[in-house]
């Protein structure tokens, strides 16, 4: 078994002003999406610390409560999106059958 996520480990000193984060994506999304979700939520983490890496610092509850707004932002609308490309596939399912059982 491969462990294909370590691309981007990286490991670096930090000088005490900046202001580090770590930040683990397992287990969002469940075995189909899981890939997805992750990714989703690593790009959303990785936006709102670089515009609020002073939060970070500062007022670190408010950071971690915003990123977590944030990816879980992201995961809803992920799911809002396929909730309805199925129902739309249902629907054509649906008129498909009917035309084939009349």
């Amino acid at each position: 078994m491969n462990n294909e996520g370590t691309k981007g480990i990286c490991s670096k000193i930090i000088s005490g002003s900046r202001v580090p984060a770590m930040a683990v994506f397992d287990g969002m999304g469940g075995e189909s999406c899981g890939e997805v979700a992750a990714f989703l939520a690593s790009e959303e983490f990785g936006k709102f610390y670089n515009t609020n890496k002073r939060m970070l610092r500062d007022i670190p509850e408010e950071f971690i409560d915003g990123i977590c707004k944030k990816m879980n932002q992201a995961a809803a609308e992920l799911n809002f999106e396929l909730a309805a490309q199925l129902r739309d596939e249902l629907k054509e399912f649906k008129i498909a059958y009917q035309e084939y059982d009349d």
